[in-house]
């Protein structure tokens, strides 16, 4: 087939790859600004839905292997390598751990960020929103009834989080659905949103009282997908063929190396001290209640101006971000901060920086404790790796892509974790920060994640219990235990992610030293960080080879695979 006519029928199936997704998954759909009677829906999540999902995926993986890459351009080359690996992933997920039967709190997250991604964004008039929202209202009801029907034997981490976000839906339906219905002119709009809220807000608190008293009791089940499945996704939806113990090497080599250098620049603070008593000090030295969104917000300004004056790299048009409270809902996995990436398919790349303030309701230990998570030199850190240069940044740049649309259905954390903390590392490098103290914490935070990396194995794998892991992560990085808690939570629930930061960023690392050397004297930095990020988040290897970075370097160091052997072995 000619290349034309094979490119032409290429997008046309990755056109009904992308609508069949939206159908599926209706307020993905909301989240990158595909707006339409999927506004006002809720997913379908039941054994019948899973069988149409399932036969669609399968399906897809048919149509997709009707193509042969010789016979397409580069660009798509590289996206029938990721619809490969994402659809399988998928099927992957589907068939062996099902969110329907496994996963109590994607019944009450469905519900409260599909009614926030309307509310959030200011796409269309309110009202046109807000009849979006009761659509989504009305539907909450039943779908937290078929909950109690679908839901069999999950573990008790999942039970115990979703019980901890049905109440800050609560919160949320109580305080922020408020301001919204109070901010609706037409009021028989309003007054229908006030009833539908009421109603649900019935519902979740019952269904949040079937969690505790019904579901938690016979709550049995395990949240590790196991070293087979582990491994798979590694190949499917990153393009590593690292295995497991690779991985626990890699971050254990991590951890040592970043452990010998935190030593050094805590002996350069305070050399009467060891380095994890100079941390903790630092951590007492912590932001004021009503200081943190204020200190965020400049620090984010800061890492901004230094990435312009610095020309590290170049800001598309007309992007912004908003600073903004962790609403209550997702607080109970949000310790710290989080970044929600712009609408890819809006007019303009607004991303929004979620910052966890204190909850009044807290006892003094508990908000203390979380306070300490917000050190007054830590923000910067946080700041440049969420928004400038690293998520945001990023997410922004992609949406440049927006013409192909299969490179947002299956994006990359490797890619975008591993840029971020890549980020950390360069900015450090080119002088961003100030003061050796603000250098201790971004260590610091190195070696929380060198632990997520071991962690993600040990969990995932079965050989380590969650009190286990938790304790793991205090006592080596050095984390508050709440928080501690709910890191654990969110790597039992997300099998690959904690890994991701470690992994993407080595490949990146790697990806630069080529480009380095393919470029010679030619080499700027600016040009390097522009082209990486125009490919939008996919793997970093599918991004190598539409960059035509040549490798170097095919070894295998100290028992463990180069990010470069992986992407030679994974097969597609």
């Amino acid at each position: 087939m000619p290349q034309a006519n094979a490119d032409k029928a290429f997008d046309q199936l990755a056109e009904k790859i992308f609508e069949s997704y939206i159908d599926l998954n209706p307020i993905d759909g909301t989240w990158m600004g595909v707006h339409g009677a999927n506004d006002a829906r809720l997913p379908v999540r039941s054994a019948e839905a899973a069988e149409k999902e399932l036969s669609v995926l399968q399906g897809l993986v048919r149509d997709l292997g009707a193509f042969r890459e010789r016979e397409l351009s580069p660009e798509r080359v590289v996206e029938l390598r990721l619809a490969k690996g994402g659809v399988t992933g998928r099927i992957q997920r589907l068939q062996r751990r099902p969110l329907w039967r496994r996963c109590p709190r994607c019944y009450v997250d469905d519900i409260v960020f599909g009614v926030y991604s309307l509310m959030i964004r200011d796409f269309a008039p309110v009202t046109k929103r807000a009849r979006a929202v009761l659509g989504r209202l009305k539907e909450g009801p039943t779908h937290l009834e078929g909950g109690r029907q679908n839901l069999e034997n999950p573990s008790p981490i999942f039970t115990e989080a979703a019980a901890l976000s049905a109440h800050g839906a609560i919160d949320f339906l109580d305080t922020t659905m408020r301001e919204f219905i109070a901010s609706v002119p037409d009021n028989r709009l309003s007054g229908s949103l006030d009833r539908a809220t009421s109603d649900l807000r019935q519902a979740m608190g019952g269904f949040a009282e079937w969690l505790e008293g019904n579901l938690m009791p016979r709550s049995h089940g395990d949240y590790a997908v196991g070293r087979a499945m582990f491994e798979r996704l590694l190949s499917d939806e990153h393009f590593l063929a690292w295995t497991g113990e690779e991985l626990i090497a890699a971050g254990q080599r991590i951890y040592q190396e970043t452990l010998r250098e935190m030593k050094r620049v805590a002996a350069r603070i305070d050399p009467t001290r060891p380095w994890s008593k100079v941390v903790q000090s630092l951590k007492r030295e912590h932001l004021k209640e009503n200081e943190i969104l204020p200190y965020f917000r400049k620090d984010v300004e800061r890492a901004r101006d230094f990435v312009a004056r610095n020309r590290l790299a170049t800001f598309p048009e007309e992007e912004a971000l908003a600073v903004v409270p962790t609403p209550e809902f997702a607080r109970p996995m949000t310790p710290i901060a989080a970044y929600l990436p712009p609408a890819p398919f809006a007019d303009s790349p607004v991303g929004v920086l979620w910052v966890t303030t204190m909850d009044r309701r807290l006892d003094e230990s508990h908000r203390e404790s979380l306070l300490k998570e917000h050190p007054r030199w830590g923000t910067a850190i946080t700041a440049l790796h969420e928004a400038y240069p690293g998520r945001h940044l990023q997410q922004s740049r992609a949406t440049c892509k927006k013409d192909r649309k299969l490179r947002f259905l299956f994006s990359s954390n490797s890619f975008a974790e591993g840029w971020s903390l890549y980020c950390e590392k360069m900015m450090a490098g080119s002088g961003f920060h100030r003061d050796d103290r603000s250098r201790l914490l971004q260590l610091k935070d190195l070696l929380w994640r060198a632990c997520g990396v071991i962690l993600d194995v040990e969990l995932q794998t079965g050989r380590m219990g969650f009190n286990e892991a938790v304790t793991f992560l205090v006592r080596k990085a050095q984390i508050e235990r709440q928080t501690a808690v709910a890191e654990v939570r969110r790597y039992c629930a997300h099998p690959t992610q904690p890994m991701s930061y470690v992994a993407g960023r080595a490949q990146i690392e790697e990806l630069l030293e080529d480009y380095r050397a393919a470029k010679g004297d030619q080499f700027d930095l600016r040009r390097f960080h522009d082209e990486l990020l125009d490919h939008g988040t996919i793997p970093i290897e599918l991004i190598r080879f539409e960059m035509g970075i040549p490798r170097r370097k095919q070894e295998r160091r100290g028992g463990r695979r180069t990010a470069a052997a992986a992407g030679r072995s994974t097969r597609h």
